[in-house]
């Protein structure tokens, strides 16, 4: 492996998104037992009086700790919005804008083709009815009530709007930069923590949630900003490799490592009723983004994991449809958990085909209207 003279380049950053919305697939299939309904799956191996926990499977532990995929999706959205920013000369918030309308084709077109299936064949079911206010809702991004996992959806297009202001907050040197986005972390840790008064009476306001996860997440969308912007990738890498543990071994045990701490760290949060295992991802996701791309990249399954992240953003917008809303009892067909994984992973890449599809078609068909306009115009 290439260690000295390695780079957080564009493909590294998609075999992080590969190994992110895998994650993701798994913590949707195997960790909340109670949202899957009338089937059942062979576990790859049980463990007995664990932790907290009484007779439970790897997958669920595996499954509680790929919660850890929103942490990677918002640090890699930080580091490659810093990359693409350094291509203008002044980033504002116009080019924000339009990175957003990007996104935004990608999630409409996924609702367009999939939340129809559920007001026609699913009325009634998960919360599924004919409403035009919820649809717009919906289609505006102020509710997820079609799809409860796009809660996720605001929260990215908050951020990357938040981007341009973000950049002129962090100016400065590697620790003023850190320290100005902890510091705001810290606060709002504070605010979430303790039960001040005033604020109880605020908790469920939309607007006050919206404010926290802003707050809560800034820290990590700016660890990826940060790390784009010093080369931190490029510096850990060339000291692990200095120190001679860049072999594959190495990261096996990190990635272990950060695995087990994770799932513990939630166990001990849901013993004291206080805290949550993400207020430590923004330092364990940038670690775990690290050293599985340095094990990956090379290897001969490479290409599998950077089909995923190059199709991460349409997998993560439709892949629940499978396996809660609509066709939970087909996706769980294969029994074995691996093959269930493999068999969604399939499902969410044919429908991606088929989302890419109609925007490649849909852009093809404005072009073309352009164009009949400009003839006219000139004639």
């Amino acid at each position: 492996m290439e260690s000295k003279n390695y780079e957080f380049t564009k493909l590294h950053t998609q075999i992080a998104k590969g190994v992110a919305v895998t994650l993701m697939m798994i913590h949707h299939l195997f960790a909340f037992p109670e949202r899957i309904q009338n089937v059942t799956y062979i576990p790859m191996l049980h463990f007995w009086k664990f932790g907290v926990n009484q007779n439970t499977s790897m997958e669920y532990f595996l499954g509680n700790f790929a919660n850890i995929c929103v942490a990677m999706y918002i640090f890699l959205s930080g580091y490659g919005l810093y990359k693409s920013s350094l291509k203008k000369e002044n980033f504002t918030i116009n080019d924000s804008i339009k990175k957003m309308m990007k996104f935004l084709t990608n999630y409409w077109v996924v609702l367009i083709l999939f939340v129809p299936i559920g007001l026609i064949f699913f009325r009634g079911d998960n919360g599924y009815h004919l409403s035009i206010v919820e649809f717009m809702a919906n289609f505006f991004t102020l509710s997820s009530s079609y799809n409860y996992e796009w809660w996720f959806v605001r929260l990215y297009i908050e951020l990357l709007l938040l981007f341009p202001l973000i950049k002129r907050m962090l100016t400065g040197g590697l620790v003023s930069s850190f320290a100005k986005s902890f510091g705001i972390y810290i606060l709002a840790m504070v605010v979430v923590v303790l039960d001040i008064p005033l604020v109880e009476s605020f908790r469920g306001n939309f607007i006050y949630e919206d404010i926290m996860d802003i707050l809560f997440w800034q820290m990590t969308f700016c660890m990826g900003f940060i790390a784009a912007k010093f080369n931190l990738f490029n510096y850990i890498t060339g000291q692990i490799a200095r120190m001679k543990l860049d072999k594959k071994i190495f990261y096996i045990i990190i990635i272990l490592v950060i695995i087990y701490s994770r799932i513990e760290l939630s166990f001990i949060c849901a013993i004291i009723g206080k805290g949550n295992a993400r207020y430590g991802d923004f330092i364990l996701a940038p670690t775990f983004i690290l050293v599985c791309t340095n094990l990956i990249h090379g290897l001969k399954g490479e290409n599998i994991i950077l089909v995923l992240g190059k199709n991460s953003t349409n997998i993560w917008l439709t892949h629940t449809f499978f396996c809660y809303y609509y066709f939970q009892k087909i996706v769980f067909l294969p029994k074995l958990s691996i093959l269930i994984l493999i068999w969604l992973a399939t499902l969410s890449l044919i429908s991606s085909t088929l989302v890419n599809y109609v925007i490649k078609s849909s852009e093809v068909l404005l072009k073309g209207i352009d164009l009949s306009r400009s003839s006219k115009e000139r004639c």
